[in-house]
């Protein structure tokens, strides 16, 4: 009887301590969009923590900063689904959004914890989210591929 038990807690201790681990950055990807057209400014910067060996993402943050907005109908609907996007991201463990908004500015920021992350829920939450995983991971790759398309420039540094 004691050496059921016993098997019984060394089988449980080592399930527990060999369980799905946090997964560890080395590498930090940045990117950039910027562009201005008559008093209206957009910059927009990602920064992206990853293992470089899995090319698995662990941590972003996503700001948007949009300055001398003209009040339009297109920049009226722009607003509207950042809110949107905030109230929906707010509601996802492993997501906090943060936004500004005045009469001619928006300020939006979004800290992503990978690791935290539901993957259902934001699958779910955000369709787009779907092309970045790959795995049930954040792909770096993947993530790298979009915001490339979208005219970002990179640069990477290593994680001290």
């Amino acid at each position: 009887m004691k050496k059921k038990i016993f098997i019984f807690l060394f089988v449980t201790i080592l399930l527990i301590g060999c369980g799905p681990k946090d997964v560890k950055a080395d590498k930090k990807l940045i990117g950039t969009l910027s562009s201005s057209m008559d008093n209206q400014t957009l910059k927009s910067t990602i920064e992206i923590e990853y293992n470089s060996e899995s090319g698995v993402a662990t941590y972003g943050i996503f700001k948007t900063k949009y300055s001398g907005l003209e009040k339009t109908v297109t920049n009226n609907e722009i607003l509207a689904e950042l809110i949107n996007r905030q109230s929906i991201d707010e509601q996802i463990e492993g997501i906090e959004v943060s936004l500004e908004v005045t009469d001619t500015s928006f300020d939006f920021e979004e800290k992503w914890d990978y690791n935290k992350v539901d993957m259902v829920a934001v699958k779910e939450a955000d369709e787009q989210q779907i092309s970045f995983i790959e795995n049930d991971k954040y792909s770096i790759t993947k993530i790298k591929e979009f915001y490339n398309k979208q005219g970002y420039t990179f640069k990477e540094k290593e994680i001290k």
